[in-house]
């Protein structure tokens, strides 16, 4: 007990003494007891005082600043280049070869002849005479004409065209069937008269009339030709 009424004296009047009063048992001197009091109040007090706590803060760990990543922008996509396109150049017609062509027969229909003379001869292969006097002499022993072609009125199965070669009729030795003449007749009617027989017969002899229209000249260009040369035609 007395500890305890000691020690609460001793904690008043250390108490008091942290305020700046000092307790005194006479005038401006402490007391004995007063000493013994405080003595044995630091003693407890040291004896009962806390233990220093020693309070280790941990080391700071340095962190490393982060380097804050870069934001990234987001890219806006940019727009390809328009290009302007260039029209096709017209395209060049494209050349179409012809198909070949057959070659056609000489034609059965003559083309169109130059207005003739009355009484006249033409055609190909230079024929170009005029025709008469008529030959009427029907034993057959008088000249015929040299510049001009004659009909034969004595041969009755046709209409029989006479003249010579070396002469007006040497052209008839190159005529082919298929060549057409030309006659203007008498009274200036026009006939296109095509050749459908060639034939080279004796002199002695008279052959059939396989036209309506026939030509005769010496084969050879001789006085009294062995054989003659006959164009046997009709009119087209």
């Amino acid at each position: 007990m007395i500890k305890r009424v000691l020690l609460g004296t001793a904690l008043v009047s250390a108490l008091a003494g942290c305020g700046g009063a000092t307790a005194t048992a006479g005038v401006g001197k402490p007391s004995a007891t007063a000493d013994v009091i405080r003595t044995a109040n630091i003693h407890h007090i040291t004896r009962f005082a806390a233990p220093a706590l020693t309070i280790t803060a941990p080391a700071a760990t340095a962190t490393p600043a982060t380097t804050p990543a870069p934001a990234t922008v987001a890219s806006t996509p940019v727009p390809a280049p328009t290009v302007a396109s260039t029209p096709a150049p017209p395209s060049a017609p494209v050349a179409t070869s012809a198909p070949p062509t057959a070659t056609l027969p000489p034609a059965t229909t003559p083309s169109a002849t130059p207005p003739l003379q009355r009484n006249q001869l033409t055609g190909p292969h230079g024929l170009d005479t005029m025709v008469g006097p008529d030959y009427t002499d029907c034993t057959g022993t008088s000249e015929v004409a040299l510049a001009s072609a004659q009909l034969y009125p004595c041969h009755t199965t046709g209409v029989l065209f006479i003249g010579h070669n070396q002469g007006v009729f040497t052209p008839l030795l190159s005529f082919v069937v298929g060549d057409v003449i030309n006659w203007s007749d008498g009274a200036g009617g026009l006939h296109h008269l095509r050749i459908v027989a060639v034939r080279d017969v004796s002199s002695s002899v008279w052959p059939a009339v396989l036209g309506a229209y026939e030509f005769q000249t010496c084969l050879y260009p001789m006085l009294n030709s062995p054989m003659n040369r006959y164009l046997d035609a009709v009119e087209v």
